[in-house]
């Protein structure tokens, strides 16, 4: 089809896209609309003593038409029709032609070739070729990226090795290179649209659309790879207490395999310590897995997320994730105030009093303004009950409030109690009780704020509940970490229902939006909720409605620790995801080995407000034992580095932070070097992601099969250093056609009709 609109018009078609119509004579075009007017006079003139009759008037005014159109299209060859378009002057602009030499490129591009043997052709000089095309247009620059960029020579054929794909790298360095002073007419980016590196792309693409520097985009590979399982994601918390549960989720992507059960595992060292079935949907979705994780000793663990290998797979090496976990040997603290001596809060301190890894701080009154101090650091702590200033609350990590009315608190301290979730991090949870929840007047108060359960559907006199009741777990609450009495799913929902039933709770019926019910009690499709969590701000709360768990101890023999593990777990669940005042987080944690590692420190202070007037220090050990400082440097409000890292294996980070020259808080955090196999997640072809770089740089896309034109059509671009040139069309063959149509058509009706 282009062939035949360049012989009918003389040109491609892009010139007339691309270019301006115009007329090149000395006379003024705006003579032109004259001249049409005295053709159309003419024409009627010749014919103006025909026959008017109406069988024949049509016939007259038909061949004034025929006449008027062969005059005009005379008159509008006589003043030169053309097109005006921008062009290169021949090698006096430079082309940078970037070719991607990623391992991606490895992948098939279609049956027995890959992307980067279609790709080969690009660098073959011979006659002909699309190369030598380019370099007859323009300086050549050759040069092959992947997070690097280098130049190389026609008809190289280095295997791509590249170990991730920066596309923000390459043209960046393009764009900054001046090349003998040549100006930079464009660029050719030869990819399959993988970009796994990039941060700030948009504002380079930016840059190159301000300059009006055009990148044209040659797609390579294919948008499907055929049958294929990726384990996309796998997200944890990334620290846990000794002895805890936790409970994180993978994200599969699965094409090719609807119906296939397969199974995700989890492997420490090679062997196995968790598995969970699932069955693939096959649609190119997301599914997420959710597992559980009961780590055994203390220290960091490094673990293997992944699926076996299926026959037919198109790439293996992106079916395995790695995954690191804290097992920190700390004690976190709880506060705990209870408002009246009973066998609840008892049982609870019991319960967490051999737990070495949480510290239980209770205050129970005993009268007004009379409080029973257990767990205290100092006799001077809390000496005037619970905590008057936020700073005060900060120095926990954990808020149980039980049986105690709202007046007991001054809006100030519900305000404190707010701010200690949302802004501080901290978890907070209600038990259940005679002045609990709507019972103990919490309805419409900033603390109902934070309750994953709506308060306020019964008055406080029917809202506390004496009956026995099942705790039963829901389908969520049998996997979460802090219902996990035994590692078995099918054991641990045994477990459950044989428990005795509780005797007293707070009625609870509606959930807010986004909280998770963990657990039910009741008959019939109206049952109770007992335990329900949800986030608030960046910190979690629970409620908990039952206020005798305690019968799950005396109604069982006593060798059972069920209700000690249960409130071991859910109080380390309350706090697993509390802040310190320094924290010490990474871009990611798991590097390939070319990576740098961006570190960023957030120092607070005791109200947990940013604190600028520290002494930051950062020291990273290696696992060859070395040992680097390393610079921060201030980021906003926080501190940033960049470490370069040396070997692979897990490193270790530690962090002080010193006022005056006394050491105040203290950190530490660990990142894995490894071979990830970056290139092959998500390697499909993208080629909606190159179009989209064409088309906000003012370039052109095309694929690698159909870029023959690139040469010839990137030469007609408008950019500063390029010059008008006027193509004439006044004797395109259409034209002529054209004109001979008319003469013969007016000529052949008058002979037919006598009129000559």
């Amino acid at each position: 089809m282009d062939r035949l609109f360049e012989s009918l018009f003389k040109y491609r078609f892009f010139l007339f896209r691309e270019g301006d119509l115009t007329f090149d004579s000395p006379v003024s075009a705006w003579w032109l609309l004259p001249a049409v007017a005295l053709a159309g006079g003419a024409a009627f003139w010749v014919y103006r003593r025909r026959s008017s009759g109406s069988r024949t008037r049509w016939r007259r005014e038909l061949l004034i038409v025929l006449r008027a159109l062969t005059l005009i299209l005379l008159l509008v060859l006589l003043f030169r029709p053309s097109l005006r378009v921008s062009t290169h002057l021949p090698r006096k602009s430079r082309i940078a032609l970037l070719i991607d030499g990623s391992q991606s490129m490895t992948l098939a591009h279609d049956p027995g070739r890959s992307r980067w043997e279609a790709a080969l052709g690009w660098l073959d000089p011979g006659a002909g070729s699309v190369l030598a095309d380019l370099e007859e247009r323009f300086q050549l620059q050759i040069l092959r990226f992947d997070r690097d960029i280098r130049e190389i020579r026609a008809g190289s054929n280095l295997p791509p090795t590249g170990t991730g794909t920066s596309l923000e790298a390459a043209l960046s360095a393009v764009r900054n290179h001046r090349g003998e002073g040549q100006p930079l007419a464009g660029v050719v980016l030869l990819s399959d649209g993988a970009d796994n590196l990039s941060r700030q792309l948009p504002q380079v693409l930016e840059n190159f659309r301000r300059e009006r520097i055009p990148v044209h985009t040659v797609a390579v590979g294919r948008e499907s790879l055929g049958k294929d399982i990726q384990v996309s994601q796998v997200a944890f918390a990334p620290r846990i207490l000794p002895g805890s549960s936790t409970r994180g989720v993978v994200s599969l992507t699965s094409v090719g395999y609807p119906g296939l059960k397969v199974s995700v595992e989890v492997r420490e060292s090679g062997t196995l310590v968790a598995s969970q079935p699932v069955t693939l949907n096959g649609s190119d979705s997301s599914q997420l897995v959710e597992l559980s994780l009961k780590p055994e000793g203390t220290g960091l663990k490094h673990y293997t997320v992944s699926v076996a290998p299926q026959p037919g797979e198109a790439i293996q090496r992106n079916n395995r994730r790695h995954l690191l976990l804290h097992v920190e040997d700390s004690r976190p603290k709880i506060l705990y105030l209870e408002g009246t001596p009973r066998w609840e809060f008892k049982f609870i301190r019991r319960a967490l009093q051999q737990d070495r890894n949480l510290q239980l701080v209770t205050l129970l009154r005993t009268s007004d303004n009379k409080f029973y101090h257990q767990g205290l650091e100092g006799e001077d702590t809390l000496a005037a009950g619970f905590p008057q200033t936020p700073d005060q609350l900060y120095s926990y990590k954990g808020l149980i409030l039980g049986s105690i009315e709202s007046g007991f608190f001054t809006p100030s301290q519900q305000k404190t109690i707010v701010d200690f979730v949302g802004e501080r991090g901290g978890g907070f949870m209600m038990l259940g009780g005679r002045s609990s929840f709507d019972a103990g007047g919490y309805a419409g108060t900033d603390i109902a704020n934070l309750l994953p359960v709506h308060l306020g559907d019964l008055n406080a006199e029917s809202s506390y509940v004496t009956d026995e009741l099942n705790f039963d777990p829901t389908a969520y609450g049998g996997q979460h970490p802090a219902l996990q009495l035994v590692s078995d799913p099918a054991a641990n929902l045994r477990r459950w229902r044989n428990l005795p039933p509780i005797s007293a709770y707070n009625r609870i019926s509606r959930a807010k939006p986004g909280a998770a019910v963990l657990a039910r009690g009741g008959r019939g499709g109206r049952r109770a909720i007992l335990l329900a969590s949800h986030r608030f701000g960046s910190g979690r709360a629970i409620a908990f409605m039952p206020a005798t768990s305690w019968h799950w101890q005396m109604g069982l023999p006593h060798t059972d620790r069920t209700h000690t593990t249960f409130w071991r777990q859910l109080l380390r669940w309350l706090v697993a995801s509390s802040s310190d005042p320094l924290q010490v987080t990474f871009d990611r944690n798991i590097y390939q080995d070319e990576d740098a590692v961006g570190i960023e420190v957030a120092v607070k202070d005791a109200f947990f407000n940013p604190a600028g007037d520290r002494d930051v220090e950062a020291t990273i050990a290696s696992p060859g034992a070395a040992t680097d400082r390393l610079a921060l440097s201030r980021n906003g409000i926080d501190y940033a580095g960049r470490f370069q890292p040396g070997e692979r294996g897990i490193h270790q980070v530690r962090v002080k932070a010193s006022r005056d020259g006394l050491e105040s808080e203290s950190a530490e955090a660990f990142f894995l070097v490894t071979r990830t196999h970056r290139e092959f997640f998500d390697a499909e072809a993208n080629p909606g992601f190159l179009r989209r770089i064409a088309r906000e740089t003012g370039g052109r896309h095309y694929t690698v099969g159909d870029a023959a034109a690139l040469p010839e059509e990137i030469t007609y671009a408008d950019s500063p250093n390029t010059v008008l040139q006027v193509l004439p069309l006044w004797d395109m063959p259409f034209l002529f056609m054209l004109l001979g149509a008319l003469l013969c058509s007016e000529w052949f009706l008058r002979k037919r009709w006598g009129w000559v």
